[in-house]
């Protein structure tokens, strides 16, 4: 089973693709549009993130390669459970098209950008599978979600006002307890 450990991931990243143009067409546009430049930003980090973990080769310690399907199972659930979580409310960018409740329920009563965390903790679990001198690369994609959170952010505490600055206040950006 280990021998193709990067298959695993590849196949876990593929379903979550899949499940994510399913569920594309759901989403609505949001009021406060992300410019170009910063979505360009922000894709080519994740991106280059992958790209940058095909100079390593697959790990053969048995210890990195389950802990690291552990991170990517944990990593994917989560970011659908985030999702799902926000139903309606989901927007691209970040924003609303018509007046929706704030959501600080479930995942959100604890983190402001639960699908973001999780998204960094799955890509960190495809990082291990390639051995701990990879890890370095989830720097790259933590910095393109903690540039999205802060534009968020500030889009979501212009359409909410103070509930928003309620909300925020006493719930982490990305990671509870910490930021």
């Amino acid at each position: 089973m280990f021998e193709h450990i990067l298959a695993w991931h590849g196949l876990g990243w593929l379903v979550w693709a899949i499940w994510w143009i399913f569920f594309a067409g759901g989403i609505k546009q949001g009021q406060t549009p992300q410019h170009a430049w910063a979505w360009l930003v922000q894709v080519l980090l994740i991106f280059g993130g992958f790209v940058l973990l095909n100079q390593y080769d697959p790990s053969n310690s048995t210890l990195e390669q389950v802990l690291s399907l552990l991170l990517l199972v944990v990593g994917l659930a989560g970011m659908y459970r985030a999702r799902r979580m926000l139903g309606a409310a989901w927007t691209a960018p970040a924003g609303l098209p018509d007046p929706q409740p704030l959501i600080t329920c479930g995942l959100y009563r604890r983190i402001r950008h639960p699908f973001y965390s999780f998204f960094v903790v799955a890509f960190a679990g495809t990082a291990l599978a390639h051995g701990w001198q990879a890890l370095w690369i989830v720097v790259l994609v933590l910095v393109a979600f903690m540039w999205k959170a802060r534009h968020e952010d500030a889009a979501l505490r212009q359409i909410f006002g103070s509930t928003w600055s309620d909300y925020s206040n006493h719930t982490a950006r990305m990671l509870p307890g910490i930021w």
